[in-house]
């Protein structure tokens, strides 16, 4: 319910964002802490690479920890079990900065991938059975990205992973 609440409040421009200042260190160690016991339960091995050091900028910190806690949580979903790798990298590229989140999962189909974002679509499995989740979480994601004026893609090839990378000005 509160998924589609947030949804909502995202799509029609009522989300009011409280912006401050952001180190983007900062962000992701929340985002890591959050998802951390699922990492070490399932196994899998994560890397950080930051070009550059201590990059700020203004955002919501708590809407951007849960875009970034929502690719961390698929990426992990989506991993195999003591062979799962995930890589997080952030960088300064021009006025922007990217954070792209890795990982060497079952990836996603080509026809799917466009409408990853939507609203309730959810990427099928045969090898877990039916999906877990609502679905929402890309499309918020986008949308909490898009009110920061950023930008959120994906490249996915099957049997070798999926990489999102969110964009946002700096």
């Amino acid at each position: 319910i509160n998924d589609v609440l947030d949804l909502e409040k995202l799509e029609s421009g009522k989300l009011h964002l409280n912006k401050s200042s952001i180190l983007v260190e900062e962000l992701l160690q929340s985002a890591l802490n959050s998802v951390q016991t699922l990492i070490t339960e399932k196994g899998i091995r994560q890397d950080v690479v930051i070009k550059g050091s201590l990059i700020g900028f203004d955002g919501d910190f708590d809407r951007l920890v849960q875009v970034l806690v929502n690719l961390l949580s698929n990426a992990i979903k989506f991993c195999p079990a003591e062979k799962g790798e995930i890589q997080i990298k952030i960088r300064k590229l021009g006025k922007n900065i990217r954070i792209s989140v890795a990982d060497n999962g079952v990836g996603i189909p080509q026809k799917e991938q466009k409408a990853i974002f939507d609203k309730f679509h959810q990427v099928t499995d045969a090898q877990r059975g039916k999906p877990s989740g609502s679905g929402l979480g890309l499309s918020i994601a986008k949308q909490i990205v898009l009110a920061h004026e950023g930008s959120i893609y994906l490249k996915s090839t099957l049997g070798e992973g999926t990489v999102f990378t969110v964009s946002l000005p700096c």
